[in-house]
């Protein structure tokens, strides 16, 4: 709670909030209770995620499909699934479209925010529009060279996979019937 608390007092508005270490989701729900309640007294705008892995079977977390449960039980803005070891292995790795799909329905019927992220690519872009997902969280993707350690963010890059989100946005609401 005190480091997201640093996060925003130093200025972010959107703070990420790991559950590494939480095996149950009583645990969960403890943390980010105090994050949520230390960042929103600081500022009531920020938006809050709790993000869970989709490698939690490598690392003895919690059940990537309670995370949203804990984000709304906590009053967390957002559920969010990323993988933990960075070792390469890529969300769809760990977990496959049709569980992130049920992720994101279950953080929709919470009321939160769904976040995919966990080595995302531009070919991801159409399942993860397909599904619903929120807010997709990349790093090397956007990096040069696609290095997220070394390599800088590249605004080009970003303004790319954004444009590539936006086209699958776009065919995917072609595609739906018209709202009545």
């Amino acid at each position: 709670a005190q480091a997201a608390l640093g996060a925003a007092v130093s200025g972010a508005t959107y703070i990420k909030v790991g559950l590494y270490g939480c095996t149950t989701p009583d645990q969960g729900i403890d943390v980010m209770r105090a994050v949520v309640r230390a960042v929103k007294e600081h500022n009531p705008d920020a938006l809050v995620v709790a993000s869970g892995y989709a490698d939690a079977h490598r690392i003895g977390c919690v059940n990537p499909l309670a995370v949203p449960d804990i984000a709304a039980r906590s009053g967390a803005d957002a559920a969010m699934l990323d993988t933990a070891v960075k070792d390469g292995t890529r969300l769809f790795d760990h977990v496959p479209p049709d569980v992130c799909a049920e992720f994101v329905r279950l953080a929709h019927a919470s009321g939160r925010l769904a976040a995919l992220a966990g080595s995302v690519r531009h070919d991801d872009l159409g399942e993860l529009t397909r599904i619903g997902t929120d807010i997709v969280g990349v790093r090397g993707a956007v990096c040069e060279g696609g290095d997220r350690n070394a390599g800088r963010i590249q605004p080009h890059l970003v303004a790319a996979f954004r444009a590539e989100m936006d086209r699958h946005d776009r065919e995917r609401t072609a595609g739906l019937p018209a709202a009545r």
